[in-house]
């Protein structure tokens, strides 16, 4: 990829798996899917591991449930052992932290 190439890691965690996209310079570059993990710490370490094998300047985070991205906070995730859990100060800070039916709606 050239330096000047514009690459944003989009990551979505939904109540099974965890999917991620590197998009440079508007087009899709690679793609993967694996399962989520099932705890809280599995998780932080599993978005940790995606964000950093990524070769991108900025990444987005979406995720499954009731989100506060001012704070963010996940305040409750069906699927998820996610109850008020301020996940951004647990990860790298995002550029964009949103509900994944928000995400899909601007996407």
């Amino acid at each position: 990829m050239p330096a000047e190439a514009a690459a944003f890691l989009a990551v979505d965690v939904g109540g099974s798996s965890v999917k991620h996209a590197l998009v440079v310079d508007g087009r899709l570059e690679a793609q993967g899917r694996e399962p989520v993990a099932p705890e809280l710490d599995g998780l932080v370490a599993q978005l940790r591991r995606i964000r950093e094998e990524a070769p991108a300047s900025a990444w987005g985070l979406c995720i499954a449930g009731l989100v506060d991205a001012e704070r963010g906070v996940v305040r409750y995730a069906s699927n998820l052992p996610l109850r008020e859990t301020p996940l951004l100060e647990l990860l790298p800070e995002p550029a964009v932290f949103a509900n994944d039916l928000l995400a899909a709606t601007v996407g």
